[in-house]
């Protein structure tokens, strides 16, 4: 199969997932699998793109068995570990949800999707240290940090007894946030942040 024809079908399969057809999808991908050898990056976007459909569908043993063909394909991508680490949280298998995020950032350290699903993970687990140093990594490596990042950080500080870590992150997200409900949560979430403006 050409790679224009592998891409068709990619394509077809991208328009039905989104359309909800999913039997449809799932068809063109496995196609492209069985007609394409040696277009690494097709092959790999078809692996993840069933992989996502089933972790859609909560079908998380095909969900693994899909992202893990998606990282035989192709090694050196972050996306496939990335994905696995969601499947793993999902499951609550925490440490290997941490350790497939750990995976992606030997591939792309800057990666702060992984750095944020992993400081999640670390929260959950009352791993504040970890937790921080994660938060930390995912806004200095994003273009444009989520305010949701800086308020969770800020939270972390805040419960390591670091108010002024706490109301500096606060600030930011007060200053960066757009949706006056969250505003509203976030001055609730922190006793004193009226303090906020003597910063």
């Amino acid at each position: 199969m050409s790679t224009r024809t592998a891409t068709e079908l990619l394509n077809e399969g991208w328009a039905l997932q989104q359309r909800g057809d999913l039997s449809g999808a799932v068809r063109k991908y496995k196609a492209v699998l069985e007609d394409t050898a040696d277009e690494r990056d097709i092959r790999m976007l078809a692996c993840l793109n069933l992989g996502n459909i089933s972790f859609d569908l909560r079908d998380y043993v095909t969900a693994i068995m899909w992202y893990r063909k998606a990282a035989e394909v192709n090694p050196t991508d972050e996306t496939p570990y990335f994905n696995l680490g969601n499947v793993f949280r999902d499951m609550e298998d925490n440490s290997a949800a941490i350790s497939h995020y750990k995976m992606a950032l030997e591939r792309n350290p800057r990666d702060p999707d992984s750095q944020r699903e992993m400081a999640h993970v670390y929260t959950k687990l009352s791993e504040v240290k970890l937790a921080t140093e994660a938060f930390e990594k995912c806004i200095e490596f994003s273009e444009k940090p989520d305010p949701a990042d800086c308020f969770n950080l800020g939270l972390l500080y805040y419960r390591t007894g670091s108010e002024l870590g706490a109301m500096f992150r606060l600030r930011k997200f007060v200053r960066d946030s757009e949706d006056k409900l969250q505003l509203f949560d976030a001055n609730n979430a922190f006793p004193r942040a009226a303090a906020i403006d003597r910063i």
